[in-house]
């Protein structure tokens, strides 16, 4: 009996004892992530291209590393920083330019923990199809010339915030390598005269004009190179998501 009275007594000092030593798991919240958001940018070193335009571009994120970018070009006479040519300063010259691109991203958590696998950010490699044509009048004789150009290229790059202070502004780096056809015809005016031919060799061998105006009665397939820095804002860049 003795016994069982000191075992009642015991058994609350355990169970009080068992409490002080116990604790509860801390309960992991859910990870917080950055939505996906389109960027908006713009080209500021297209203003000292040989066809200077006022260029920007929308990128917008598909399923999962994948994205699509447009991007147009706008230029007008006397536009940009660069000189061009000297036997343009008579003539006026329209610039319409267009880069459609399709990105998959490498390593977006390279940049910051809290961005998803989707997100428009890190290292990247991108597919871009160019087209640019040029409106061109009061060229030689007085005559009207459209070259128009078509391009593939293959693009490496990398796009991240400017600072973890303001996460929504991102810089967009990029090089690349492709081939562009290039197409310039007469569609008013007096005839410009015969084509001067220079002929370039190597890898890509063709036949050039002597100005990038002088209409040519057949394509001209060259190589061509990409590079550029664009700057972005992120629209929904400060909203955040509890993962679900």
């Amino acid at each position: 009996m003795k016994q069982i009275f000191l075992l009642l007594l015991v058994l609350p000092a355990l169970a009080s004892a068992q409490d002080s030593l116990s604790f509860e798991a801390p309960v992991n919240p859910r990870p917080v992530v950055m939505r996906q958001s389109p960027v908006i940018k713009i080209a500021p070193l297209s203003l000292i291209d040989l066809d200077a335009t006022i260029q920007a571009a929308v990128e917008i994120p598909l399923r999962q590393r994948l994205s699509i970018q447009q991007e147009i070009g706008v230029g007008w006479p006397r536009l940009g920083l660069a000189n061009y040519q000297k036997e343009l300063t008579t003539a006026q010259k329209n610039t319409l330019r267009s880069r459609t691109e399709i990105r998959y991203y490498f390593s977006p958590e390279l940049l910051r923990k809290g961005l998803e696998k989707s997100s428009t950010n890190g290292f990247y490699a991108a597919g871009e199809v160019l087209v640019k044509r040029m409106n061109v009048k009061g060229w030689r004789n007085a005559a009207s010339t459209q070259r128009h150009i078509y391009g593939l290229h293959a693009k490496i790059g990398y796009q991240g915030v400017l600072s973890s202070k303001h996460p929504q502004f991102v810089v967009d780096v990029y090089v690349g390598a492709g081939f562009r056809v290039v197409s310039v015809r007469q569609v008013s005016g007096s005839p410009v005269g015969p084509n001067n031919f220079v002929h370039n060799t190597g890898l890509f061998a063709y036949n050039e004009p002597r100005s990038r105006f002088d209409p040519i009665d057949r394509l001209l397939h060259k190589p061509s190179m990409a590079a550029g820095v664009k700057l972005g804002w992120m629209i929904n860049s400060g909203q955040k998501v509890k993962r679900k």
